[in-house]
Formats: structure tokens, sequence, C-alpha cells
């Protein structure tokens, strides 16, 4: 929230300090652009949404306004004289600037934009921040669609067309995600000496299969399970694929080096989650985590929470943390980039995620490997990950006043951190291609 509430406080204080009309109605409307932005980015869940808003409102509106009240910038003077200077003198700078309003603070290409006010000199069409405005919009829709860019533009047509040009001449297909599946099959039917493989992770393949979906696993070389658990799934609905079903646990990645975090004895009690906040994702059990801190706070006073993530549920949980008086405890870091998310595992002094139906839990190793221990559900694939050593497991369902009783005992125990190093080294990056080789080899 704080981050939303510098612009705006920026953008007002210009407006109060210049003795520049057009500046001050830039500022007044260039506030309210961050403060809509931020209540919109705050409501959705969703950052991009405040960033579009607060475009529009700082840069498009103010823009427009002051173009067609026919408010002049002094700023705009500079540039409209840089370029008639560049068409006289073949430079966009005075040789001998005397006042303040001489100095051109711009780079000579700017002089560009005023190049339309020689052509259209009494036509509105002259006025350079038109053409600001529409290379502004430009570059901006062009960043947002980059940002966003999905894999053959999102469709699915385009995705087997490439699928199979790319297959041909290829001996193996890997597909992460069954409902690719189909298409490694028609793959395979158009070219048969390729063979092809799925990775399956949990949820995907615990529920009902399509129709299709059983075809192509029929024809699966091998079926690389996160976990026993999910193998064990699968072949309950398909247990012809006994011999060809292998369990491949995930492994870390390489930007997770597995090395001691801070000295926990002198941490804090900071519990940390990591999940996607969304409707969809409840499954996972923030809601949880947050109504069992109460009860941990009569043991730790000083407990605090921080919940890494983003999503549309977030102003739920947000609600729910108000009603239970919790604000000054529960900290809501947003989405963060891997360096921040190893700062805050090796901060934390345990990693908490109650979710019921993880397919294997790689989170909880990403904790392992800042040497936090972790506290899961027995549930899933996190059994497979969580020993007696490195975490503790609640029963499913079980309560806020048994959870909290968990992280109480969990936040108070005096873990061994170097046998918890040891159990995420077990899940190294080069083990786990040691045990890929071995798995495609024929």
């Amino acid at each position: 929230i704080q981050l939303w509430v510098i612009p705006p406080i920026i953008a007002l204080g210009t407006a109060v300090v210049t003795d520049q009309t057009a500046h001050r109605i830039w500022g007044l409307l260039a506030a309210a652009g961050y403060l809509v932005g931020g209540v919109a980015a705050l409501r959705s869940g969703r950052p991009i949404t405040g960033v579009r808003v607060a475009a529009a409102g700082s840069v498009l509106l103010p823009t427009v306004v002051l173009v067609v009240a026919g408010i002049a910038q002094p700023e705009v003077g500079v540039v409209e004289r840089s370029a008639r200077l560049l068409v006289d003198t073949g430079s966009p700078y005075l040789a001998h600037p005397t006042g303040t309003y001489d100095v051109n603070p711009y780079l000579p290409a700017m002089a560009f934009f005023g190049l339309p006010r020689l052509v259209f000199p009494t036509n509105g069409l002259g006025d350079p921040r038109w053409w600001f405005l529409l290379v502004f919009c430009v570059c901006f829709v062009a960043a947002d669609r980059l940002a966003f860019r999905q894999a053959c533009g999102g469709r699915k047509s385009r995705f087997v067309r490439a699928a199979l040009r790319h297959s041909r001449g290829c001996d193996r297909l890997v597909c992460g995600h069954i409902a690719q599946l189909p298409v490694a099959l028609a793959a395979k039917i158009l070219y048969p000496r390729l063979r092809y493989s799925l990775i399956a992770h949990g949820l995907e393949v615990w529920r009902p299969l399509a129709f299709l979906e059983r075809c192509a696993l029929r024809r699966a070389h091998r079926i690389f399970c996160a976990s026993d658990c999910t193998r064990r799934a699968l072949l309950r609905r398909c247990p012809s694929l006994n011999s060809r079903a292998v369990v491949l646990p995930n492994a870390l990645d390489p930007v997770f080096v597995i090395a001691p975090g801070a000295p926990r004895r002198a941490a804090a009690p900071v519990l940390l989650t990591v999940s996607r906040l969304r409707h969809a994702d409840r499954y996972k059990g923030i809601d949880r985590l947050i109504a069992a801190l109460p009860a941990v706070q009569a043991h730790l006073p000083a407990v605090r929470l921080r919940i890494v993530g983003e999503g549309d549920d977030r102003a739920r949980l947000e609600s729910l943390v108000c009603r239970l008086g919790l604000a000054g405890a529960v900290d809501f870091l947003g989405g963060v980039d891997d360096l921040r998310l190893t700062a805050e595992l090796r901060a934390c002094a345990l990693f908490a995620l109650p979710s019921e139906r993880e397919g294997f839990g790689l989170v909880f190793l990403e904790a392992m490997a800042a040497g936090r221990p972790g506290l899961g559900v027995r549930a899933g694939g996190v059994p497979e990950v969580l020993t007696a050593d490195t975490g503790v497991l609640v029963e499913p369902g079980c309560d806020s006043a048994a959870l909290a009783a968990a992280l109480t005992a969990a936040l108070q125990r005096d873990w061994d951190e170097s046998a918890i190093l040891d159990r995420a080294r077990q899940f190294a990056y080069p083990r786990f291609n040691d045990r890929l080789a071995s798995l495609l080899s024929p």
C-alpha cells in the first residue's frame, strides 16, 4: 500500500509548490490518477490493473486537458524551439545560452517532436504534446503486450500446429501438462518413431480424465509423477500404466542455494507462507493460518505472519486480518522475485502452508534450502517431502486450535539446521538430472 501512496503525494506536492498553471493542473490530475490506480490494484489484486489506470490518469488525461484547454507549458516551447534550431542550424541547442529558458535540458531526439509545429504552425495537430502522447501510448501498449505475452499468442490452434511442426524429426517429446497429451498423440500418429512422456504434477491427474487424455496416456512412453501420492492416484484411474508410471520428485531450482539462513535463536518468531491468493486456491489454507494466529500470539506475542503472493482473494484475506485485529501482525508482501523470496525464507523462523491438495510441495524444499523447517498437512505429496527432522505435519481438516498448537510448538522447537539442509540436498538439481537421464534411457 505504501508504494501506491508515494506517487500521489509527490504529484500533489508539485501542484502545491509550483507557480505554473499547467503544472498545477497536471499535478492535481496525476495525484487523482495515482490514487485511483492504487485502489484499482488493491481491489482487483492485479498490480497491472493499477498501472494501467495510473497511466491513464497521470499521463493521458492531463495531456488531453491541457492541449484542449490551450494551456501552454514552458517545456513544450523548448521542444518547439529546438525543432526550429535543428532545421535552421543542424543542432537543437543554442550555441550560447544566456538565460534559464535558453537552456535545453532534453536529449537531441526530443527535437523531432517539435517538427510537426513547423508543418502545422496554426493547426492543433502541430502541438508536440499530441505526438508525445501518441508515442507514449504505442510504447505502453507494446510493453503491456510484451509483459503478458503468451506462447503462440494464447491460441490453441496455433499451439497445436506449432507442436506438430516442431515434432517432425524429433525422437522424444515431453508434455508438462496432461492437457497437452492429445497433441502428443497426434504427433505420434504422424511420426511413429516419436516417443512422448508426461510430467504429472498432482491435481490435474487426480481428477477424472477425459477420453482423449486416457487414450493418449495409453500410448505414453513414460509418466513422470512428482510424488508417489500422484502416482497412486493416477494408477487408480489407469491401472495399465503401472510399469510406465515412475516417481520423479521435483528438484530445487539452482537459484536456491542450499545454505544456512539467519541464526534462528536470534530470529524473531516470523511465520512465512507463499501461495497464490486466488479464490480457486483457497484449499491452500492461508485463511486458516490467519485464523490460528491469535492463539499463537497467546504464547508468542511477537509472532508475525508474512504472506507472499497475489490474487483475487487477497481482499478477503485482508478483511479477515482486520476483523481479527491482526493488522499489526500480518504483512501482505504481494508477488516477489526469486532474490526477495530467498531473503524472506532465510529470515523467517518457520515456513507454513496448511494445504490439503499439494501434489508435491516444492515450496517446502525451497524453505529447507535456507535451513528452515516447514509445517504442512499430512495429505497429498507433502509427507514425502517433510520428515520428522525437517518439519511438522498436522492432520487434514484440523481446527484452528490444533493448527495453532502445532505452529507454536514448531516455533519453539530447537531444530537441527544441518539435518534440514541435508534433506534439501537430496532434491538438488544435479540429482534430478541424473535420475531423469536414467529414466529417459531406452
